[in-house]
């Protein structure tokens, strides 16, 4: 929510802010975090809405009937709320009259382009001109939203020769920035996560000096090592599809088609 906060406020240009640094940070909502290719995320907005509503004051303060909180609660554990016909009925979402009154809203108003691009700082990019530094991870559900961003700001920076500083960092996480993934814990690269954020912040903070920082520097799984780039796809790389595995039900991935 921070990120989400030093994205709107770049965007607003007000005279005293020098840099933002957001981590995992959703960079709009049509097309990045509320939609992917014009799909809505259910299992994401649906799913985070029910666990607001569970956690709210509403229901911790007991003004939610307790059988009501019990029921939802166990369809949000057993992800069948991800079933729920039809769709812009809230389920367990209803615990929490703003929660409730929120998914009513995007429902209404899913299709309608106007109500998101102002919270899309990808449409806006032209608009952020500090310095950026952008955190985000392999398995994080905002990755592609900061490689879009980062590319927004590289392609509109470059069009009116403005040298302002624009970096991001892909480690092996997910949206737990540097924390474990699955059942693998990569020591290593939340150091350079810590070097990252200690040098940026120290130098716009206190004024010490900036380390050298690439462009992009992303961390390659299994190689355990970091990549340097200044473009996406990195130069000399080759897309490769890959495929479900059997039925999509034995969790393996082949480059071979089912």
């Amino acid at each position: 929510y921070l990120g989400m906060v030093q994205l709107q406020a770049a965007i607003a240009q007000p005279p005293h802010l020098v840099a933002i640094d957001p981590l995992v940070a959703p960079t709009g909502a049509l097309d990045r975090t509320a939609f992917h290719g014009g799909e809505m995320r259910q299992e994401l907005i649906q799913g985070w809405l029910a666990v607001q509503a569970l956690s709210s004051p509403h229901v911790s303060g007991g003004d939610a009937p307790e059988e009501d909180v019990k029921k939802w609660r166990e369809e949000v554990r057993s992800r069948d709320l991800c079933r729920r016909l039809p769709l812009r009925e809230p389920g367990p979402i209803q615990l929490d009259p703003g929660c409730a009154a929120l998914w009513r809203e995007g429902m209404d108003a899913w299709d309608d382009a106007s109500q998101w691009r102002i919270l899309d700082a990808v449409a806006r990019a032209d608009d952020i001109r500090v310095p950026v530094m952008l955190v985000s991870g392999w398995y994080d559900i905002c990755l592609q939203g900061n490689i879009d961003l980062w590319q927004a700001l590289r392609r509109t920076r470059a069009l009116r020769d403005d040298p302002t500083p624009v970096h991001i960092l892909i480690g092996p996480w997910a949206h737990n920035l540097g924390g474990e993934t699955g059942d693998r814990d990569f020591k290593d690269a939340r150091a350079e996560l810590g070097l990252w954020n200690n040098g940026w912040d120290r130098h716009y903070v206190l004024g010490e000096p900036l380390p050298a920082l690439p462009p992009m520097r992303f961390y390659v799984i299994n190689s355990e090592r970091w990549v340097d780039t200044d473009c996406w796809p990195p130069a000399g790389s080759t897309p490769t599809p890959v495929h479900l595995g059997a039925g999509g039900t034995d969790r393996t991935l082949s480059l071979e088609p089912p």
